[in-house]
């Protein structure tokens, strides 16, 4: 994710391997609230006009596992709004048979506290609508208070960690449940939720293969896991390009022409005299073609 975010600039999401969906889980699973959270995003864009750039790296063994429907964890999160009747126990008893757990003061995902009419919440997974823009969004989990006036919700606003202290004001939140078991008919597998116009660049697609068959083999029940061949087949909708070191084929193979810069390494002596020679070997390259360097760090670029 961070070599993918060097070249375009654009915000790299990671999808990754849940490893241990066979374990009682609750709501602090992380892995677990990540796969959640780029599912019901996927979803969000799909109803776009003009979905948001985006990039995602992932591994086969996080494809061969399913995820929640969105609109099931819609159905089965909690909504609250602004004005919304209802008593601060009833919310307090929801979180606590959801696996949320009760604590003096918030501090990370999975966790409630309630302190007479305010409850505080950090929620792995939950859409935010704002107050001001009035536009709901899934993004990284930040808690938020919920203030009762009696049993009606009088207001909801964000939290600040290292404060404890209430900032942006919020008209509506959709908690969602971490869903440790779910039926398969109530799973989807990811690529489902990409838009039509996704690239998918798969890295040696041979050596792909192999992982995902091990990956199911050393499983005991893959009942709702998807195979790489139905994996597959589902990226056969999107433009696919796939990328080896060694071609398997010489037809519609095309040499992405990365080399080395070894070949110009200065080798010991007079340092000057073969730098210079360095320098006139670049410039007979550059005349005929153009060349990019790529850099790692400042210290590199200040080198070259």
């Amino acid at each position: 994710a961070d070599d993918l975010q060097v070249f375009p600039g654009l915000p790299v999401q990671t999808f990754p391997v849940w490893e241990s969906p066979d374990e009682v889980t609750d709501a602090t699973d992380e892995i677990l609230a990540q796969r959640l959270r780029l599912s019901l995003w996927l979803s969000q864009q799909q109803q776009k006009e003009n979905p948001e750039p985006f990039l995602i790296s992932t591994c086969v063994q996080a494809l061969n596992q399913p995820v929640t429907r969105p609109q099931l964890l819609t159905e089965q999160g909690l909504s609250l709004a602004v004005n919304q009747a209802m008593e601060p126990e009833l919310l307090t008893g929801w979180l606590t048979d959801h696996g949320f757990e009760r604590v003096d003061s918030v501090d990370v995902p999975g966790q409630y506290a309630h302190r007479g009419g305010i409850v505080d919440i950090f929620a792995p997974v939950c859409t935010a609508t704002s107050a001001e823009q009035g536009v709901s969004s899934v993004s990284e989990s930040r808690p938020v208070r919920i203030e009762f006036f009696g049993d009606e919700i009088e207001s909801i606003r964000r939290i600040d960690l290292d404060t404890q202290l209430s900032s942006d004001t919020l008209t509506a939140v959709q908690i969602t449940a971490p869903q440790t078991t779910v039926d398969p008919e109530g799973t989807e597998l990811l690529l489902n939720l990409l838009p039509s116009e996704t690239l998918i660049i798969l890295e040696e697609p041979t050596e792909i293969a192999e992982v995902s068959e091990v990956f199911l083999s050393r499983l005991d029940d893959i009942r709702g896991m998807y195979s790489w061949k139905a994996v597959y087949r589902a990226m056969q909708k999107f433009t696919c390009l796939q990328i080896s070191r060694f071609a398997q084929t010489a037809q519609s193979d095309f040499q992405l022409e990365v080399t080395s810069a070894q070949q110009f390494e200065h080798k010991a002596g007079a340092i000057w005299k073969e730098q210079e020679a360095v320098l006139a070997d670049l410039v007979n390259e550059a005349n005929t073609r153009k060349i990019l360097f790529y850099c790692e760090n400042q210290a590199e670029i200040q080198r070259i």
